[in-house]
């Protein structure tokens, strides 16, 4: 701090500024950064406020979320968790709506399906390609409903870890992690 203060007190001569001009521009500075300070804070606290309501959404607030507000809210639920994640273009995403790192550095791909159905076997051979073309290690397709039993025969023939309704809540109660589904390595 003193030394910042002895290149003030230079800056302030040099510029012309009469002796009693330094301690102003100090104030000046000292003020500016304090309210750029708070701003962060104040944006750090409504995104934390933001991520906090979207994780306590309930289960019938999740089935009123469009499908890009679904993939948004799972995101929050596995970074929450931990993970890193990312999210894929909203359109030509090749099979994955997310993209989530574990801790053990695998990759997993995520097909999210906000349904008022049952999911049937698109969303399954969508992660399935899913899982090449991103390099991911696993495909799995949540939702907030259920799968259809053809798409549970074809999840199974082909690895790929179906969430449904009920475990989709644990993980957004924190009870359980994606690492809980999957295969160990």
């Amino acid at each position: 701090m003193g030394v910042i203060l002895g290149w003030l007190v230079c800056i302030g001569l040099c510029i012309g500024l009469p002796p009693l001009g330094i301690p102003l521009l100090i104030v000046v500075i000292v003020v500016s950064a304090a309210r750029r300070r708070q701003r962060k804070i104040k944006a750090r606290q409504q995104e934390a406020a933001r991520v906090d309501r979207v994780l306590k959404s309930n289960i019938n607030e999740i089935d009123q979320m469009t499908g890009i507000q679904f993939e948004q809210y799972l995101c929050e639920v596995f970074k929450r968790s931990g993970y890193k994640v990312q999210l894929t273009s909203t359109t030509g995403d090749f099979g994955a709506d997310l993209l989530v790192e574990l801790k053990d550095g695998r990759k997993v791909a995520v097909q999210a399906k906000r349904y008022s159905q049952s999911v049937g076997v698109d969303a399954v051979q969508e992660v399935y390609s899913a899982v090449s073309y991103y390099g991911a290690s696993k495909g799995v397709v949540i939702t907030n409903n259920g799968f259809t039993k053809a798409a549970m025969q074809l999840a199974a023939k082909n690895g790929v870890i179906l969430i449904g309704r009920k475990n989709l809540m644990a993980m957004a109660l924190g009870e359980r992690k994606l690492t809980a589904f999957l295969p160990a390595m």
